[in-house]
């Protein structure tokens, strides 16, 4: 039994030395610098995977030291957000938390629902944190994110002076966002009058040219044919230039209204006459001008005008043959209507 205990006294001494000389040798990592920096990370990043908790706390807490630039290291200190140890998941939200990059914004929100309250409280001071950071860069993207992370605080019972710094971040980066678009907005007023020239074309282009084409169309239709039969609107655009195949007379929307049915209708209307001239003078149809009508007789009834509806009348029968063919009775039946 005294062995027993002398063994089990000497493998957790055995086991302390190594974590305490594991967490030596990550700082010492972490504390360099120069070009094995982005080494030294991917290192640490392996090390999160380690089987005891203190190996992976000094190797988080070794990310956190590098900051900003163990950017890469956002991912694996997300996952490490999952872990059953609540010390290793407060490591992780304060590495985060030093690190202050963009990518961490989400698994922080995440943390937010913690529950460990240690967790929430340090994921909290963190989003205040990279907050600040991006109203110090002129940054609104992450508005929306801040906004969810808001609405958690309130909804979870944080503490008012987080709550408090959180808004006052999230209060600068909306008027920053409404500058930004009152600027775009006096930039593109400013632009627009100083290009008086080019917004005339585009006014011209977008508005005028449409609308008088389809005056036109709706006017003149046969002018949408004449207007295509111009020789500089077959030509096509070189594709280097747009990307497609296109010609001017497409750019300039003349090319769609070309088959358009009130261009066609009015085509045929045009031509009709004349066709319908020459038709009547085709000496085929000269000697067969004078023709003599004969009587018909249609099932029974004899007369010489075959009307649509005399026709229609005879159609609505049909005619059965009865078996065998080759008796020659026939009878007629109705057609069902």
């Amino acid at each position: 039994m005294t062995l027993r205990k002398a063994d089990s006294a000497r493998w957790r001494f055995v086991k302390v030395v190594s974590i305490l000389l594991w967490s030596a040798l990550l700082c010492l990592v972490a504390v360099r610098d120069g070009g094995a920096q982005e080494t030294n990370v991917d290192s640490l990043i392996q090390i999160l995977h380690h089987q005891y908790d203190s190996v992976q706390v000094a190797a988080i807490r070794a990310l956190g030291e590098i900051g900003p630039a163990a950017t890469e290291a956002v991912g694996p200190l997300a996952a490490a957000l999952k872990s059953d140890s609540s010390r290793v998941r407060y490591e992780a939200v304060l590495a985060l938390h030093r690190i202050s990059a963009e990518e961490a914004v989400e698994p922080l929100i995440k943390a937010l629902k913690d529950r460990e309250d240690s967790v929430r409280s340090e994921a909290a001071l963190a989003l205040v944190s990279i907050a600040d950071k991006n109203l110090a860069e002129g940054r609104t993207d992450l508005i929306p994110q801040f906004e969810e992370a808001y609405s958690i605080l309130i909804e979870g019972g944080f503490e008012e002076n987080q709550i408090d710094s959180l808004e006052h971040e999230l209060n600068g980066l909306r008027a920053l966002h409404q500058l930004e678009e009152g600027r775009v907005a006096n930039e593109f007023r400013t632009r627009l009058s100083e290009n008086q020239l080019i917004v005339s074309i585009a006014v011209f282009y977008l508005l005028l040219l449409p609308s008088l084409l389809f005056l036109i169309l709706w006017r003149r239709p046969l002018w949408i044919l004449k207007i295509n039969e111009w020789w500089i609107l077959s030509l096509t655009l070189p594709k280097e230039y747009i990307g497609v195949d296109i010609s001017v007379g497409h750019v300039i929307f003349v090319g769609f209204l070309h088959y358009h049915p009130r261009v066609l209708d009015a085509w045929v209307a045009y031509h009709l006459p004349s066709a319908r001239k020459n038709f009547e003078e085709q000496p085929t149809v000269e000697e067969r001008a004078i023709h003599i009508e004969l009587p018909v007789d249609l099932n029974g009834e004899v007369g010489v005008d075959l009307t649509a509806e005399r026709l229609q009348k005879a159609f609505d029968q049909k005619i059965v043959i009865a078996h065998p063919p080759l008796s020659g009775k026939i009878r007629r039946e109705k057609r069902k209507k």
